[in-house]
């Protein structure tokens, strides 16, 4: 069985020792992310702004954000004084990988939703009655999040951290790749790639060619999930907010999920 996985960024880590399994596997990047001039200084100018009282939280939606963060800091030998100055907030993120690159830093996370959402995140620190809130974001971060706080009168300052580019050679590759039947599974790890790769699919205004049937499609997380129904398509859902549980979901034998046969 093949398997293609579509992760922006970097390559995911794999925590499995044994590997992802014994069926082929090719993770892939087709959304590059860059880093935006300032962000470190941009980031620590809204840590300045900490209100006295209440929980100021720090929402990390992105894990990707957080390594940018402290990587600009490592390199520029303001490691100490990020540290110094984050110690002072609250953190909440979205999900187990960004709680636990939070904690390899010694930063305890205090709020997490349930649910993997920034809708569900943002809701729930209005519960615990956040008195300002940090976001660190990328540059096309969804406005539900601020939304939500904005109606429960939470004071927000977005930092807009890297630029999501689409690697234009290797998503025309992919797509062909796709197209010829190279693949019998494709797994998603955010609405972004979602939406970079059909909108390469379809290539251009209107509806393009009918998606393969006979590939399995996996996403991580509910949002990635709906991005795909909201194409018509319905994906197998990972049961935990990793990339391994994506993988290993996508390498058992295919469950039914309402689809015609090939």
């Amino acid at each position: 069985m093949r398997v293609l996985l579509l992760r922006a960024g970097d390559f995911p880590r794999l925590d499995d020792p044994d590997g992802p399994g014994k069926n082929e596997v090719t993770v892939r990047s087709v959304v590059r992310l860059q880093p935006l001039p300032e962000l470190l200084s941009s980031f620590r100018a809204a840590l300045r702004d900490r209100p006295a009282r209440g929980p100021a939280v720090v929402a990390w939606t992105s894990r990707h954000a957080l390594e940018f963060v402290f990587r600009e800091a490592e390199q520029g030998g303001e490691e100490e004084r990020l540290r110094e100055e984050l110690s002072r907030w609250v953190q909440a993120t979205l999900g187990p990988a960004t709680a636990e690159a939070l904690a390899h830093r010694g930063f305890p996370v205090a709020f997490q939703p349930r649910t993997a959402t920034t809708e569900a995140l943002a809701q729930h620190l209005l519960e615990v009655g956040a008195t300002r809130v940090v976001l660190p974001r990328s540059r096309r971060g969804s406005s539900a999040f601020s939304e939500i706080l904005q109606r429960g009168g939470v004071p927000l300052a977005i930092v807009e951290v890297y630029s999501p580019e689409a690697d234009l050679p290797l998503l025309a590759l992919t797509v062909n790749e796709v197209r010829q039947g190279v693949y019998d599974a494709l797994g998603f790890t955010s609405a972004m790639e979602v939406e970079t790769f059909f909108s390469a699919w379809e290539g251009g205004p209107g509806p393009g060619p009918p998606f393969p049937r006979r590939i399995r499609l996996g996403a991580l997380g509910p949002v990635t999930a709906e991005a795909l129904r909201r194409r018509g398509l319905e994906p197998e859902v990972s049961p935990q907010a990793r990339v391994e549980s994506l993988l290993r979901l996508l390498e058992e034998p295919a469950r039914s999920t309402g689809a015609a046969p090939p």
